[in-house]
């Protein structure tokens, strides 16, 4: 496996940001969007008609040509995720930053940093005020379940490479199509 760094710019989110790094006489096959690495860190995964490349936000690159491979092993597995927030939390939060702050106005006594902390602890009891209100809307925090397909790629020096790509587009039927075409 190679890497290579470059100056972060703009996250990547696009076939554009990953042909970049391909050669003049390279072609894109597919690109999706990604978590990589066993830290989960956003990105794109392409497959090329020569290798794998892989593509951070931070623009890190890695690449894996396709006779380096030795194995590849795909699931879906299910994550969770919060839809909606809990109004306590908007309550919670707003209270407590109206809390600090008035304590903090308090200590500063007079002067400009004492007003900036009374209009903080206004805020916050408007955020506080709004969550109350609206309780309602706020209170169907749902958790729910939603598919990713996780391929971990093995390479002959024994080296994986995870990555997750989330929603109902598995990745395995297009990569294994591009790996036997090259192949």
């Amino acid at each position: 496996m190679t890497s290579t760094n470059r100056y972060p710019t703009a996250p990547p989110a696009s076939r554009r940001d990953i042909c970049e790094y391909l050669a003049d006489d390279e072609y894109l096959e597919f690109s999706r969007a990604a978590k990589l690495g066993h830290q989960a860190i956003e990105g794109v995964v392409g497959a090329t008609d020569r290798r794998l490349v892989f593509l951070t936000a931070s623009e890190r690159f890695r690449d894996l040509r396709y006779d380096d491979i030795r194995s590849i092993e795909s699931r879906t597995e299910s994550r969770l995720r919060l839809e909606n927030h809990d109004y306590r939390l908007i309550v919670g939060g707003g209270a407590f930053l109206a809390l600090v702050s008035f304590v903090g106005a308090i200590g500063a006594s007079s002067g400009l940093m004492a007003l900036a902390l009374v209009v903080l602890t206004a805020a916050g009891l408007g955020v506080a005020d709004y969550g109350v209100k609206r309780r309602e809307e706020f209170d169907q925090l749902r958790i729910a379940e939603y598919p990713v397909q996780v391929i971990v790629i093995t390479d002959g020096d024994g080296e994986t490479q995870h990555v997750e790509i989330p929603g109902n587009r598995p990745i395995d039927t297009d990569l294994s199509r591009v790996i036997r075409s090259v192949g």
